[in-house]
């Protein structure tokens, strides 16, 4: 099964941008009210100002804007909070992990036009961002970076393995054997000097035809300007730059960081509880 590694984030961002844009203006308003009232009681110090129904109802409204720009601005620049859905990211990620996404870990961004504001630091292989896909940039996508732009990734769909050259030269990458049961084999992968575990399928089967149709066990990439190479750590299992190509820069939405949740949770029922050993930071 091939999954496709969907982040659920829904809309909430742009209904929390609707919002905060809408209760700004009436904070804005109340408080330019606010001034003419003062301005009438020192004129009238005795005259006791009266609110009306619909003017506390507003001011109210007016007092949640400082709260919704705080959670805004957190969200919009420094930290979003996303849920794993699949499995395509096994064994580093698992379904109902809660993680967090650093927004700010490659440079600071418009978030409505997604244009850079502030450069930072470039990609690196061997990180794990969140990302628009690029067919379909209402959905988010997040994957292991492989490749970086200037790069030429070989991947062997017989060994499970690939190579990365840049400028005739290899890039090391470096294969040990963990495990080997239920079907699946977990195996760390060094790619320079950032380690992580993967998964591939311990069968015989042949998925070679579902990716590349000239049946050709290898296949090779070369990365344009400003775009990446991406794989699913649960490699016979993911939907990833094998199918669908790079991921310009532009679409990146940050780093993936932390786990900070877990939910005890089967399928159709209500969750019974907090898997504790899921917390801390995602290799």
């Amino acid at each position: 099964m091939i999954y496709l590694g969907i982040i659920m984030n829904n809309y909430f961002s742009i209904i929390l941008e609707i919002i905060t844009i809408f209760t700004a203006t009436i904070w804005i308003a109340e408080k330019l009210k606010l001034i003419s009232y003062i301005q009438k009681k020192t004129k009238k110090k005795k005259e006791k100002i009266r609110f009306t129904k619909k003017e506390y109802l507003i001011k109210n409204i007016a007092s949640i804007f400082p709260t919704l720009l705080f959670v805004f601005i957190i969200r919009s620049f420094i930290y979003e909070p996303f849920q794993i859905p699949s499995k395509s990211m096994l064994p580093n990620l698992i379904v109902r992990d809660f993680i967090l996404v650093e927004k700010f870990s490659y440079g600071l961004k418009d978030p409505i036009t997604q244009r850079t504001l502030i450069k930072l630091k470039n990609p690196k292989r061997g990180d794990v961002i969140v990302f628009k896909y690029p067919q379909n940039t209402k959905l988010y996508y997040i994957k292991r970076i492989i490749g970086i732009p200037g790069d030429v990734i070989s991947y062997n769909n017989l060994k499970k393995t690939i190579k990365i050259y840049r400028k005739q030269k290899n890039i090391s990458v470096i294969y040990h054997t963990k495990k080997n049961e239920n079907n699946k084999i977990l195996i760390e992968e060094k790619i320079e000097n950032k380690k992580h575990y993967i998964l591939i399928n311990n069968t015989k089967k042949k998925n070679n035809l579902l990716i590349y149709p000239s049946n050709k066990y290898i296949k090779t990439w070369k990365i344009p300007k400003n775009n990446y190479f991406v794989l699913g750590d649960n490699r016979d299992n993911s939907y990833d730059s094998r199918f669908w190509g790079f991921v310009p820069k532009i679409n990146i939405v940050g780093k993936a960081k932390f786990i900070w949740m877990n939910l005890k949770q089967e399928d159709g029922k209500w969750p019974t509880g907090i898997r504790l050993n899921r917390i801390g930071k995602i290799q």
